[in-house]
């Protein structure tokens, strides 16, 4: 299938499931699928009215068959480079940090919650 075939569907699928008229796509990635062995394909799209507007994810495989966007299988486009991940993962820390060395100073009334089993995940 040409690469403006999955475009194309992937629009279509989008504009059908949500009720777009004018359905644009404004990111698309390849990845290789570690079960299945084959490439799958992601699209963003969006309103074209709206371009800033919430995207929709649609990810369809090499047949142009669209595959269920499960987290393991949108984490294959994720493109944070490992160092971000471990920079990300410090900042997370050190403000879960100062919030708890605040919160026993009697600083902090509890509008600030950080459950620290969610806010260290790292998706990996």
């Amino acid at each position: 299938m040409p690469a403006s075939s999955f475009v194309a569907r992937a629009a279509a699928l989008v504009a059908r499931t949500h009720n777009f008229e004018e359905p644009l796509v404004v990111d698309q990635a390849e990845a290789l699928d570690p079960v299945a062995g084959r490439p799958v394909y992601l699209f963003k799209v969006v309103r074209s009215g709206n371009a800033n507007g919430p995207a929709h994810t649609v990810i369809l495989d090499e047949r142009g068959e669209e595959v269920e966007a499960t987290r393991n299988l949108e984490s294959l486009f994720s493109r944070m480079l490992p160092w971000d991940r471990a920079l990300r993962e410090h900042a997370l820390r050190e403000l879960y940090r100062h919030r708890t060395s605040v919160q026993k100073a009697g600083g902090l009334t509890g509008s600030l919650k950080l459950p620290a089993d969610e806010f260290f995940a790292t998706g990996e």
